[in-house]
């Protein structure tokens, strides 16, 4: 649930700070996927009897912080090297989370395509942009 909080954040963050159009619309994706996410691990957790955490964890906010810093081409850069990095381990603990039983494996088996179409979808951007930020012809 943290990790959905970061990508609430981190999303809104990339609509403002960007230079990219196309990370800005990304980043409006991000809040709207990790929103409906983490209704759903809330619930599970509910369920299962567990707290939600109100904010990212303190890995996260440390990234936004430094992600905060950075403006236009090096924003951009910073921003997709994160959250590919971070869609990357995520993807992992949910696949681990797959093999299991129960609500927490229900909910890691409908959220992995999500996280599984934001990894795609940053390689693709990553691709497009060079490294200065600016959109390949």
């Amino acid at each position: 649930m943290q990790g959905h909080l970061a990508g609430i954040r981190l999303g809104e963050l990339a609509q403002k700070k960007a230079q990219n159009e196309g990370l800005r619309a990304f980043g409006e994706e991000l809040v709207a996927d990790h929103k409906e996410a983490n209704q759903a691990a809330v619930a599970v957790a509910a369920n299962l009897k567990v707290a939600s955490p109100r904010e990212p964890g303190p890995r996260h906010q440390g990234q936004y912080a430094l992600l905060y810093g950075f403006s236009g081409a090096a924003f951009d850069r910073q921003f997709l090297n994160y959250v590919l990095m971070n869609n990357t381990r995520a993807m992992v603990d949910y696949q681990r989370a797959t093999g299991r039983k129960g609500e927490v494996a229900d909910y890691a088996k409908e959220t992995l395509p999500m996280l599984q179409r934001h990894l795609r979808q940053g390689e693709k951007l990553m691709r497009t942009l060079r490294w200065t930020g600016e959109q390949r012809k």
